[in-house]
């Protein structure tokens, strides 16, 4: 139970793979796990990750084992798709708050041709994919363009409100913004998820917020040179 512990918080620590004390502790387990969620950072960039599957395999466990990702799709190498095939389940959860512009705003700088193209890469392979969408004041008005396109190409979106900084909390949006927000999804509230969305935007009114919201958002604007009007 103690090594168990210790690894629950070893994997939680973007410094994992530096570890010898990792390592160590970890190959006796691997016959006992059945998921593995690999956190980062961006965790499809940590390339020690590699060194884990080959115990794995070598280990004939991989077959046993499920492997869990967030990502933000910016990075997709293909030696991580190749080792997929070993292990019983993969599920990836693709961070994008936003189709295209909106995306790039929130998630700075993101390239969304390479995020489209990553996608696209990643719905071709056997694998449980969904979109993990943050709801927040810069992509509440802008969801159904997400939809539309998680719809075209093949997936779903799973959604959750962001309460974390408050000042981002939709519940801070103005009620005229609030409708706005209502009106533009008005055909799409039953969406996996969008009803419980919304009633969370209404159920609160934080609006005295406002301000702290316009103010952060010009000194991240001024910081990154860009305009959250543009």
């Amino acid at each position: 139970k103690k090594k168990i512990d210790m690894l629950k918080d070893r994997l939680g620590n973007i410094t994992w793979p530096e570890e010898p004390e990792f390592w160590d502790n970890i190959e006796p387990l691997l016959p006992n796990i059945e998921l593995l969620y690999v956190l980062g950072g961006e965790p499809t960039l940590i390339t020690q990750q590699y060194k884990l599957y080959d115990m794995c395999i070598e280990k004939d466990v991989a077959k046993n084992i499920i492997l869990i990702y967030n990502s933000n799709v910016t990075n997709v190498p293909k030696k991580m798709i190749e080792y997929w095939s070993y292990f019983k389940r993969v599920r990836l959860g693709a961070s994008i708050d936003g189709y295209d512009e909106v995306n790039k705003y929130i998630r700075f700088p993101a390239n969304w041709k390479s995020i489209e193209k990553n996608m696209l890469t990643l719905l071709k392979q056997d694998i449980d994919l969904e979109i993990h969408c943050t709801v927040q004041m810069y992509n509440i008005l802008y969801l159904k363009e997400l939809i539309d396109w998680a719809n075209k190409i093949g997936t779903s979106i799973y959604m959750r409100p962001l309460q974390d900084p408050n000042y981002l909390c939709t519940q801070v949006l103005p009620k005229e913004l609030k409708v706005l927000a209502r009106e533009k999804l008005k055909g799409y509230e039953d969406y996996r998820g969008l009803k419980g969305i919304l009633s969370f935007m209404d159920k609160k009114d934080l609006t005295d917020l406002y301000p702290t919201f316009l103010e952060k958002t010009i000194i991240i604007d001024e910081s990154r040179k860009q305009n959250l009007l543009d």
